[in-house]
């Protein structure tokens, strides 16, 4: 069943009088219900990405670090980490970074339609008042909130650089557009933990070829066999960080080579 939200609650004391009678003739022809905006309206695709987010956090119930999304909008898949975070044996802090005006710029790396969109500033309608409200309306006590819960406004190239948090067990990158996802990567990659997950959100998503180059491009200076996989509940691909190998121990000058990283991506179920 599909549900409306009403964002104006100017006009609630209005459906308190009908809105029994009117629901009851939506559900009945058109599968569609009218809810509070103060509720959370649960559909497959929630519950898919509920799943897909579980696995991936059983599969880092052993590292230490926060979860990061960076790419927030209305906070619903913010939302969904903070349940798990919250009910999750290990105490972790969630961090959410948008700049909640909308999408940059796009570059020429992006396609004209996801150009079309970031000219538009799609999603610029969020706000960090509607992130809080569907964090609450999941069940999420103030408590919790304002303990380990942080919210970031700002350009990622403005904010990304100074994250003060831990380091990064679980990586959300929901940015679309290349750019952003080059700056999410390059900022906060040395940052995951070893054992740490970098989801994609647009990776798989032909709207969005930005997102996909980004990657792309990133990890190919990256050595290590990376392969990316499609999640069985969804079409979402993530990368994880293995180990750091040397290059070849010690250089002509005596001094330690650099560590370099190793990435591979998995597919969920891969590491259990």
């Amino acid at each position: 069943m599909v549900k409306l939200w009403v964002r104006d609650v100017s006009v609630l004391p209005f459906m308190s009088k009908s809105a029994r009678v009117i629901n009851n003739l939506l559900i009945s022809t058109a599968g569609v219900k009218i809810v509070n905006a103060n509720e959370f309206a649960v559909s497959g695709v929630w519950i898919n990405r509920l799943i897909h987010f579980a696995k991936l956090l059983e599969m880092v119930k052993d590292v230490e670090g926060d979860v990061v999304e960076c790419g927030v909008g209305w906070g619903k898949s913010l939302a969904i980490l903070g349940l798990l975070v919250k009910h999750s044996d290990m105490s972790r802090n969630l961090w959410g970074f948008d700049s909640f005006e909308g999408l940059p710029h796009p570059t020429d790396e992006d396609s004209p339609e996801s150009s079309r969109y970031a000219k538009q500033r799609m999603f610029g309608e969020a706000t960090e008042r509607a992130v809080v409200t569907n964090l609450s309306a999941v069940g999420l006590d103030d408590e919790f909130l304002q303990s380990r819960v942080s919210l970031v406004k700002g350009w990622f190239s403005e904010t990304l650089p100074s994250y003060g948090g831990s380091t990064i067990a679980l990586l959300h990158i929901d940015a679309d557009l290349y750019e952003s996802y080059k700056t999410t990567l390059e900022n906060l990659w040395p940052k995951v933990a070893i054992g740490g997950i970098v989801a994609f959100d647009e990776y798989h998503l032909r709207m969005w070829p930005g997102a996909k180059k980004a990657v792309d491009e990133f990890f190919a200076d990256r050595p290590g066999s990376i392969e990316m996989l499609k999640s069985t509940v969804s079409s979402h691909r993530y990368v994880v960080r293995l180990r750091r190998v040397s290059l070849s121990g010690i250089n002509s000058s005596g001094r330690e080579e650099q560590a370099l990283d190793v990435a591979h991506t998995a597919v969920h179920g891969r590491h259990h």
